[in-house]
C-alpha cells in the first residue's frame, strides 16, 4: 500500500510539472527520437568510411601524373646510374 501512495505522489508531482503527455504522444516522441538516433548512426558510419578512405588515400604514394621526366632531369634515375 505504501508503494501505491508513493506512486500516486510521484504521478501528482509529474502532472504538476507539466508531465501531462499522453502515452500516444510519448510513444510518437520516442519513435521520433529513435529515428533520429538511427539516422545519426548511419551518418556516423558513412563519415567513418569516408574518413578511412581519405586516410588510405593520404597514405598511398602519389599516382603517376603521366608527365614523364627525361632521365637527365629525374634525380632518382640520376642516383641509380651514379651508383
Amino acid at each position: 500500500m505504501g508503494e501505491n501512495i508513493a506512486l500516486r505522489s510521484e504521478i501528482k508531482e509529474l502532472k504538476a510539472t507539466g508531465g501531462d503527455m499522453s502515452i500516444s504522444a510519448f510513444n510518437a516522441a520516442h519513435k521520433q527520437w529513435e529515428d533520429t538516433v538511427e539516422t545519426q548512426k548511419i551518418i556516423i558510419a558513412h563519415l567513418e568510411k569516408e574518413n578511412a578512405k581519405l586516410r588510405a588515400e593520404a597514405a598511398a604514394p602519389p599516382a603517376d601524373d603521366g608527365l614523364d621526366l627525361p632521365d637527365f632531369l629525374d634525380r632518382t634515375k640520376q642516383m641509380e646510374t651514379a651508383s
